[in-house]
């Protein structure tokens, strides 16, 4: 059982942590029905406030 998804941005060669982007793969992953209402952790390695704070607004305005 699935009880929380964590999300980043990667190159697909392996597990980068990156910084999600408008465009990054995962935000269809969090809109399927499976992943409703599930708790998301945002997990970026090297990243300012600042771009905490955008990742949120880019989770957020996902699954609104």
């Amino acid at each position: 059982k699935v009880t929380e998804i964590h999300v980043h941005d990667n190159s697909g060669l392996k597990d980068d942590h990156y910084k999600l982007m408008e465009n990054s793969w995962c935000l269809e992953i969090i809109n399927m029905n499976s992943f409703k209402n599930m708790p998301i952790t945002l997990e970026c390695n090297n990243i300012t406030i600042q771009e905490i704070m955008s990742n949120k607004e880019i989770i957020e305005k996902e699954i609104q």
